[in-house]
């Protein structure tokens, strides 16, 4: 099933009123549509520190893959983020968000189910305005346009726990999520030196769990 430009705007526009983090007690609900906007203007800004950091013939293992990767950080680099940031979760708007339990909990072939899923809702939005988005794969792959977007993505759900933490939420989301979040990004392809601005938005969110958690222990 195919899609007009107008058709898609108005489908899209039902992120506004789609839940995330389905399921979880928050204060403050937030909706996958806010989750979007914050996931892209932070990828924004993780590209651009990015651009102007990497020395593509000091990371690339030789002169081909260093000529691909000057061309894939070129004009179109932060763009290219960007409309991954922005469309990553563009399938929720007819599925909504899948509570991440159920997508990774249930083993491999429910995982995949789930994905090609998200693929085809993402595709029949999509498909005659770009090309063949998988919305599964926004955040995936070699590049450093997946790793960012994955990276801008676990950042903003930290940053909705921490609001939720200092709003006085006690209910456990943050303990449940900010650790196994951490794990999962802490070798990120993202970070490029100890300086970039991945980094220290990881160490700041490093941090304030530790002092948090110390905290809440003595309390």
């Amino acid at each position: 099933m195919s899609t007009s430009l107008l058709d898609c705007v108005l489908q899209i526009r039902r992120l506004s009123f789609t839940r995330q983090f389905q399921g979880e007690p928050l204060l403050k609900q937030p909706t996958v549509a806010e989750h979007s906007y914050y996931v892209a203007v932070i990828a924004m800004f993780l590209a651009d520190d990015l651009f102007k950091r990497v020395d593509p013939y000091s990371v690339a293992e030789n002169r081909n893959e260093a000529q691909n990767l000057m061309a894939a950080m070129g004009k179109g680099f932060v763009l290219s983020v960007m409309r991954r940031a922005l469309l990553h979760d563009v399938s929720e708007c007819l599925i909504g968000d899948i509570p991440h339990s159920v997508k990774y909990n249930n083993g491999p072939k429910v995982k995949q189910l789930i994905h090609d899923l998200e693929d085809a809702v993402a595709n029949s939005l999509l498909e005659e305005i770009y090309v063949p988005f998988a919305a599964s794969r926004a955040k995936e792959g070699d590049g450093y346009d997946a790793a960012i977007v994955e990276l801008a993505d676990r950042f903003e759900l930290m940053f909705t726990l921490r609001d939720e933490w200092i709003a006085g939420n006690r209910s456990g989301i943050f303990v449940k999520h900010v650790s196994y979040i951490l794990d999962l990004i802490r070798h990120s392809k993202a970070f490029v030196d100890d300086e970039c601005l991945g980094r220290q938005i990881f160490n700041f969110f490093e941090r304030f769990h530790k002092e948090e958690m110390a905290y809440d222990r003595k309390s």
